[in-house]
């Protein structure tokens, strides 16, 4: 099971940061980067960010995907790109700097439903797409309705941990993932190293997000 550091390492003031990279990078539990994509406050480029822009001085200065891509590359990691909003443009840029950097393999483009329902799901895939659902009895209609190479699950509240755990407790998480062998399924986000071993014992993740200091 690969551990993915979320938001670059972890959720905080540096967070989708080249700082929080360099974090993953020192860390050798880290076998993959999730990061938040948005299109620039001015429109120029793909950057890491999590909220929305409000056109505050200096929001223009995040770090880019490009930037991004180029660190992550050489550590050969797994990178989860959660796309916070969708457009044609972003959708075109983030296209052609996975293949620019010839990472393909590598990058999953994922959302939460409202947003992942705008990918083009229909046409080849130029890299993997995912979408997140929170709720383990709605994953059965979830990958019906949009086949994704990614499945992934909520854990970060206590709500949605303990609706995971209830259902897990009843119902065989290899059987699930068996009636769908071309999904890979992760989990998010762990905030300790319990959650990363409750995961674990399970044995059919593909990969856990994680937010461990």
């Amino acid at each position: 099971m690969l551990l993915i550091a979320h938001r670059g390492f972890s959720e905080g003031e540096d967070e989708n940061t080249l700082a929080a990279l360099e974090r993953a990078a020192a860390d050798k539990r880290i076998g993959g980067v999730e990061l938040d994509i948005r299109m620039a406050a001015d429109g120029s480029d793909v950057v890491l960010r999590h909220d929305p822009f409000t056109g505050a001085a200096g929001e223009a200065d995040a770090l880019s995907l490009d930037e991004a891509l180029a660190f992550a590359k050489p550590h050969g990691w797994e990178v989860l790109l959660e796309c916070k909003e969708f457009d044609v443009a972003l959708y075109k840029r983030v296209r052609e700097l996975v293949a620019r950097h010839a990472f393909a393999d590598n990058v999953v483009l994922f959302g939460f439903k409202d947003v992942a329902a705008r990918f083009p799901w229909s046409e080849a895939r130029p890299f993997r797409f995912g979408v997140i659902e929170e709720y383990p009895w709605r994953i059965a209609g979830t990958v019906a309705a949009f086949r994704p190479d990614m499945l992934l699950m909520g854990w970060a509240d206590t709500r949605t941990r303990l609706a995971v755990q209830a259902w897990w407790s009843a119902f065989s998480l290899r059987r699930l993932a068996a009636t769908m062998p071309g999904t890979a399924i992760v989990m998010g986000v762990a905030q300790n190293e319990s959650h990363v071993e409750w995961f674990r014992r399970h044995g059919v993740l593909h990969a856990a997000t994680i937010d461990l200091r």
